[in-house]
């Protein structure tokens, strides 16, 4: 099966099992689900149980032959509606959310201690913390070390665009010391040729041989860290709330910053 195919599936929100079995119905038509967990390398109950959920997204359907269960995917021509209703659905869960957000931030402010620390897996969560960077209305300056290949590999090219463009509307300028490479040095030019000259990175750098690790590390907003490991199969992320840490990470970017050329 083609990756982009498997790619697609997974952008509109399958799992990795869900897209294995989709694709095993895509392929074989109506088929019992003792030959779709044989085909997908999945016992039964799993099986049966991605196959209901995939039903109920309406991605799957069954029929009864003999007494017998069998089970289908939806044509291809289909999936174009399938995303339009899943963001019909999105927009208004996402709608839903913003109105209790006030309600939840007044239940969190109750708790007698906060967490400073949070720990996020996978791309989802990862993306989570990048969005963090943007959870502000006040203007501020953002500083890291960062391996900027490793974030254009990891950012999903659309949800960049969003990115920078939302830096540019919340007026937040950034300087980064980064590991040396062609890209590097046309990060702030050519990827950022889209927002305004003042939200464009100012950059130094570092040799590669001195700076080896894939991720970045940022201090952010008020008093916030975030350490985002984006090497490939092991995406997770930091996020430390506190103004001592906060601190820290900022005079250790300053005192790097004197050292580094640009």
């Amino acid at each position: 099966m083609p990756p982009i195919i498997i790619k697609t599936l997974k952008e509109i929100g399958l799992s990795e099992k869900e897209v294995v079995v989709f694709l095993v119905l895509l392929e074989r038509g109506s088929v019992l689900v003792s030959l779709v967990a044989k085909a997908a390398k999945l016992n039964r109950t799993t099986t049966y149980g991605i196959l209901k959920e995939l039903a109920e997204k309406g991605l799957v359907s069954s029929t009864q032959k003999q007494g017998a269960v069998r089970y289908q995917s939806i044509a291809p021509e289909l999936l174009p509606g399938y995303i339009e209703r899943r963001r019909e659905t999105l927009a208004e869960i996402k709608k839903e959310i913003e109105e209790q957000v006030p309600q939840m931030q007044l239940l969190r402010s109750k708790g007698a201690v906060l967490p400073k620390i949070q720990f996020f897996e996978g791309a989802e969560g990862v993306l989570g913390v990048y969005d963090d960077h943007l959870a502000t209305n006040a203007p501020y300056e953002m500083v890291g070390f960062a391996n900027p290949e490793e974030i254009v590999r990891f950012l999903p090219a659309h949800y960049f665009t969003k990115y920078r463009h939302e830096k540019e509307k919340r007026d937040i300028s950034a300087r980064g010391i980064f590991a040396d490479s062609p890209l590097a040095r046309k990060y702030a030019t050519d990827i950022y040729a889209d927002t305004k000259e003042h939200v464009r990175p100012i950059v130094r750098y570092l040799s590669r041989e001195k700076f080896p690790f894939k991720g970045e590390i940022t201090a952010y907003g008020k008093n916030k860290v975030s350490i985002i490991n984006l090497k490939e199969n092991q995406l997770t992320a930091l996020v430390i709330t506190d103004e001592s840490f906060h601190q820290m990470m900022r005079t250790i970017f300053e005192l790097a910053w004197k050292e580094t050329q640009s």
